[in-house]
């Protein structure tokens, strides 16, 4: 298995909800060491994430965590308008077992990593979301 990303998204523009699924490994590696951002420590000590290609790094600032199934609709990508965006995201801020100070607008794109977590239900995934902070470029 590998990560990747959900086909309605675009590598090269990453704007809105960009998903990137992966597994849930035992060893800890892909996604095996997101169930640490049950713990508020980490949660506050591990709010970013960078993501690079060859052009640029993009800083992403962690703002929601949690547990769920595969009957939340969190891997939405499509929306009315730029208000029912908003509402989408604010809502995914909401649901997470940690607060944020993080402000959300309309604008903001973010970042939705996703993995099975079945220690609660069958069909559970564990989500985190995070919006886009800066983007350089490599030079």
């Amino acid at each position: 298995g590998t990560l990747f990303m959900d086909f309605r998204n675009d590598s090269e523009v990453l704007s809105g909800n960009n998903i990137v699924y992966g597994h849930n490994m035992q060893n800890g590696t892909m996604f095996g060491s997101m169930k640490k951002y049950e713990e508020k420590e980490y949660f506050d000590s591990h709010s970013m994430i960078y993501t690079y290609t060859a052009d640029e790094v993009t800083a992403w600032e962690v703002f929601s965590v949690y547990e769920t199934t595969t009957d939340n609709y969190y891997i939405q990508t499509e929306f009315i308008d730029k208000n029912n965006y908003y509402e989408f995201i604010t809502g995914l801020q909401r649901d997470s077992m940690h607060e944020s100070d993080i402000v959300l607008t309309a604008d903001t794109d973010i970042l939705t990593l996703t993995t099975c977590h079945k220690y609660n239900y069958d069909n559970g995934r564990f989500v985190l979301h995070a919006a886009k902070s800066f983007t350089v470029p490599i030079s």
